[in-house]
């Protein structure tokens, strides 16, 4: 959830959830990825490993 709130309000970028992921922009997965990545590791402790599936990934 921090994940898609973060996108939104500082980044202004619309992420939207399904299941175990998140669906945004291809152009915007760079930016999606890291703070995907950060918002785990603050709540989990650990850093997670990210796939990136779609057309143009």
């Amino acid at each position: 959830m921090a994940t898609l709130v973060e996108l939104m309000d500082a980044h202004e970028v619309v992420a939207l959830p399904l299941h175990d992921c998140i669906i945004l922009l291809i152009s915007r997965k760079d930016l999606g990825v890291e703070v995907f990545k950060r918002n785990f590791k603050n709540v989990c402790g650990l850093s997670p490993v990210v796939t990136v599936k779609g057309k143009g990934a």
